[in-house]
This record gives structure tokens, C-alpha cells and sequence, in this order.
């Protein structure tokens, strides 16, 4: 996939398997998001970024890169990586050459063959000041002897350090609220019985734009008014709800009292963060 000269654009959600070639070629542009994708590329680079600027790369998901899992060169300043998962990389995990301001922080390297480096180019940063931090390696978890979720001492690497990496995989979203959003997008009856027998039909969709993953998410019952109640049965499981591109879409059905017109609904949910934290919606 090859984006040259493009501007303001999102690629989400896609599933690529390449044996030959980059996953994600971004060349030349400016300001474009790469969020949600999950990469195999086998001969070559999972995401590419070249002479642009301004762009973002989080919550993709690439293994088994032939080259580079992540590459940043010919000048590609002031782009952002976050939440990315790269894995088993034949090269580097992230590799940045001759490029200038770019940060990464929150992403997890596991098992590259070298995890970064990077080559000419200034102001590359490997972490947000603390208590936010920067990286997990899996090569460098230990000793956390005071048990604040950072390794005791940076982890240092051809070119550039790590100040504060992460001694647990995703311990950036320890007490991070997922910011799930149940939107109302349509209201019907169904058929002509359930018209007859006041059973409306309100279809949802349960979104999460921004991260981190909601996960377990539960519909768990509805706020009503004027006598409304929800008859479809709950709890309802929709699982985990991942960041970006991920919604899950859903139906609730309400018993609409005879003569009532106007009425409100709040449909609730809940979800747990990735240490167990909980919390409920709205």
C-alpha cells in the first residue's frame, strides 16, 4: 500500500500480508494518520515512512517484517509512533535515519533482531517525560526495584536511549479510562407486531475512537423514563474494543407504554482497562 504526496488522510483497519514489499509506504506526505493495520512483511519493511512530516502511526500491529518493522528516513521529521506492536523483525524493530523530531513512545518491541537505531538526524525521542515514559522492551524488563512500571536504568541503543521503558507491556493504560461512546443511530418497530405491541427498536454503536482498548465490555442494562423499559435480556457481551477503527454495532428493544410519546434512553455499559480497572458508561 503506497500513499505519495498525500495529505490529511487516515488508513485503518487493514489486513496485509505481504511477501515482497512494504506494507505501508508513506512517501512524501504530510499530516496523515496509520492507525489499526495488521502487517506481515515478510521480504521487506511493515510501514515506511520517507521524506514526510507531521504524520502519525499508532495501534498497528506488524510481524515478521524481512527488513525493518518500522523505517523513518529521507528526512521525515516531526511524525509520531505510538501504540504499535512490532514483532519479530528481521532487521530492526524501528530503524530512523537522517530525520529530525520524530517521537516514539507506548509501542511494544518484541523479539527483533535489533529492537531500534537510529543514523544521523536530531531530536529523535524515545519517551514522554514521566510519569508517561516510553517503550516496552522485551529485552530489557528488569529490575523495577521501586516498582513505579519503569526499568530501574534507560535502555540504550545504537544512537539513541529510552529514559524511562516500560517494565510491563501496555503499563502506559494502567488506569486510563477507555473512551467508549454508545451512539443512538436509529429507531424503529421492527415489524408490524412489534409496532402493535409498542416493542421499539433502537439500533447503537459502540465505538472507540482514541484508545486504549476497552476491554470485556458488557451492554449491562438501560436509564429509562415515562415508563419505558429495556426487554432485551442482559448482560450482553460484545468483548474488546480496540482503538481507531474497531465498533461494534448492536440492537435493544423497549417496551413503549401505550400514549407515551416522548421519553428518554441511556443505554449502559461497562469495560475494564488492560490492569483490571473498571469502569461504566455513561
Amino acid at each position: 500500500m503506497l500513499s505519495t504526496n498525500s495529505n490529511q488522510n487516515t488508513v485503518c483497519a487493514n489486513n496485509t500480508s505481504m511477501n515482497g514489499g512494504i506494507g505501508i509506504h508513506i512517501h512524501a506526505s504530510i499530516g496523515n494518520r496509520v492507525s489499526g493495520n495488521s502487517l506481515i512483511s515478510e521480504n521487506f519493511d511493515g510501514i515506511a515512512v520517507e521524506s514526510s512530516m507531521n504524520n502519525i502511526v499508532d495501534g498497528n500491529t506488524i510481524t515478521d517484517a524481512g527488513r525493518h518493522g518500522i523505517s523513518v528516513s529521507l528526512t521525515s521529521n516531526d511524525n509520531t509512533f505510538y501504540g504499535n506492536t512490532v514483532d519479530n523483525s528481521s532487521d530492526h524493530g524501528i530503524y530512523i535515519s537522517d530525520s529530525n523530531n520524530n517521537q516514539v513512545y507506548w509501542n511494544k518491541f518484541i523479539g527483533n533482531a535489533v529492537q531500534a537505531e537510529i543514523v544521523g538526524g536530531s531530536g529523535n525521542s524515545f519517551n514522554l517525560p514521566y510519569p508517561d515514559g516510553g517503550n516496552y522492551w522485551s529485552d530489557w524488563t528488569a529490575p523495577d526495584i521501586d516498582l513505579d512500571g519503569f526499568v530501574d536504568s534507560p535502555y540504550v541503543f545504537a544512537g539513541g536511549q529510552d529514559n524511562l521503558p516500560w517494565s510491563v507491556q501496555d503499563g502506559w493504560w494502567c488506569g486510563v479510562e477507555p473512551p467508549l461512546t454508545l451512539a443512538k443511530t436509529a429507531s424503529y418497530w421492527a415489524s408490524y407486531q412489534d409496532y402493535t405491541d409498542r416493542l421499539l427498536s433502537i439500533d447503537y454503536l459502540v465505538d472507540n475512537d482514541t484508545g486504549p482498548t476497552a476491554y470485556g465490555v458488557y451492554i449491562t442494562g438501560a436509564v429509562n423514563t415515562n415508563g419505558v423499559t429495556l426487554v432485551t435480556p442482559v448482560p450482553i457481551t460484545l468483548g474488546n474494543i480496540e482503538p481507531c477503527c474497531d465498533s461494534t454495532a448492536l440492537t435493544l428493544k423497549y417496551d413503549v407504554p401505550t400514549g407515551v410519546q416522548n421519553f428518554m434512553i441511556t443505554a449502559q455499559a461497562t469495560s475494564w482497562d488492560v490492569c483490571g480497572g473498571g469502569y461504566s458508561y455513561p
